[in-house]
């Protein structure tokens, strides 16, 4: 699916914000309690996302027609969740895929975008957060190469905390599908021989409920 990002204008805030009351009904009705604060946002949050869009770091992802397919927050840096770092990084935030275009990759791909930005601009680190209770996704990140460096309790809920270096995901997803291809070899090794083991061990014989001693 083909899209591109296009920086968030000030006079669209409301998009954003219907975006995430969306995203927070979509996962109420997966019984998933992550984001449930969108849909009645405590002002710190509306402050929060209104910084982002004056400082350009909110993006829609459109599709070729123009229409606005989700949403993605990129800054330089991340305060409340990160603290200072003494790095060249890009932080992601709201990642949010709308409903009706779920389900075809789309959120890795614009992950794998930003990705390619961070490298042209010699990025040293990719982060990005995600509520400790949403296990799926945690696993879904960890799967995609990231690695879960510490925890941040904040008001709303503790978040895990993830990274890697643009050029680690890049390797990741070179050499994933020859990492699944060698242990697919080697379990197609093991288990013939595995079977033939288990064929040729001797059985114990039973008379009368006890073994029989030659």
């Amino acid at each position: 699916m083909d899209f591109s990002l296009r920086t968030v204008d000030t006079k669209e805030k409301k998009i954003v914000f219907n975006l995430l009351t969306a995203a927070a009904k979509t996962l109420a009705k997966k019984k998933i309690n992550q984001w449930q604060y969108w849909q009645n946002p405590p002002i710190e949050k509306v402050k929060w996302v209104e910084e982002g869009i004056e400082k350009k770091e909110y993006f829609f992802i459109e599709n070729i027609s123009g229409q606005i397919m989700g949403v993605v927050r990129v800054a330089n840096n991340d305060l409340l969740y990160w603290g200072v770092m003494n790095d060249k990084s890009k932080y992601i935030h709201s990642l949010i895929i709308h409903e009706e275009f779920s389900g075809h990759g789309l959120g890795i791909k614009v992950v794998d975008k930003i990705k390619e930005e961070a490298i042209l601009n010699n990025v040293e680190y990719l982060r990005l957060d995600c509520d400790c209770t949403n296990k799926k996704l945690c696993k879904y990140y960890i799967n995609q190469g990231f690695e879960q460096v510490g925890q941040k309790q904040l008001s709303l809920g503790k978040y895990n905390l993830y990274q890697q270096t643009p050029l680690q995901k890049q390797m990741f997803l070179l050499f994933r599908p020859l990492m699944k291809k060698e242990l697919h070899l080697c379990w197609n090794q093991y288990r013939p021989i595995k079977k033939r083991q288990l064929e040729h061990r001797p059985r114990s014989r039973r008379h009368g409920g006890r073994r029989q001693r030659h």
